[in-house]
């Protein structure tokens, strides 16, 4: 029930239903090259019944579709597609659903008589952002000030000198109050390491329920970028945030010894 659709954008690949939120290179590269290197290991005639069992129905099939995968050289020009259908196994493993495949079952929409084994398992064909975004997108290397301000109106502010080896200081220390340096590397470690679990596109309902009391965390790089982060909380493990980043890189790197 999902389409995802991978583009090129100049130099970057970026995934069109998620305002163009940018996509991972390495993935997509590694997609491609194997989709290139795929040889029939087996093939076998299939009526439709089979098809179903497969999983290598159209998408829009109400049972067996599989996953339609289209690669194309622009709008409406495709260049090759196959649909993907359920993993091949050559020993039935004890949880199949999360077991990786020894292969995959694959049909030509061409040729839909006929199922083919692929050896390679194809565990990138799909359609959920998570397999594909770049983790990277959001990540503020080299901060040199974090501020976090609480719904409840706590607010904490760190900050450094611009080179390498100069300290975090916190803001407001109060008379026998000692920063714990080894927190501080921590925040500042996430802050050019946030765990994306997954994209969406804006909801501005969703977002105005989960962000009515958002923690603000913004985040100053060395190279002169302001990351600002509203970050909610919708149960369970994950919380929603709305970033941006805006500033300007430097036309050219200062030079260092």
């Amino acid at each position: 029930g999902a389409t995802i659709t991978l583009r090129r954008d100049g130099e970057r690949w970026v995934i069109a239903e998620r305002g163009d939120f940018p996509a991972d290179f390495t993935k997509v590269r590694n997609f491609v090259l194997a989709a290139l290197a795929l040889k029939i290991g087996q093939s076998e005639p299939i009526g439709p019944a089979e098809r179903t069992r497969l999983r290598l129905d159209e998408p829009t099939a109400k049972e067996g579709g599989g996953t339609l995968v289209v690669f194309g050289a622009g709008a409406d020009k495709p260049l090759a597609s196959v649909i993907v259908g359920r993993k091949y196994f050559r020993r039935t493993p004890d949880d199949p659903k999360n077991a990786k495949g020894d292969g995959r079952f694959v049909l030509r929409p061409d040729a839909a008589n006929t199922a083919i084994i692929v050896a390679d398992p194809l565990e990138q064909a799909g359609a959920k952002s998570a397999l594909w975004i770049d983790r990277r997108a959001f990540a503020a290397d080299e901060p040199i000030s974090i501020d976090v301000r609480h719904a409840d109106g706590d607010h904490w502010h760190i900050e450094r000198g611009p080179n390498a080896g100069d300290k975090w200081k916190l803001a407001d220390l109060k008379p026998g109050e000692k920063l714990a340096e080894n927190t501080v590397v921590s925040i500042a470690a996430a802050a050019g390491g946030l765990d994306l679990a997954e994209v969406f596109a804006r909801d501005a309902q969703r977002e105005a329920k989960a962000l009515a009391k958002p923690t603000v965390i913004t985040t100053v790089t060395r190279d002169g970028l302001t990351y600002t982060l509203k970050v909610g909380d919708e149960g369970g493990g994950n919380r929603l945030a709305v970033g941006t980043i805006q500033g300007k890189l430097p036309a050219a790197r200062k030079p260092v010894p």
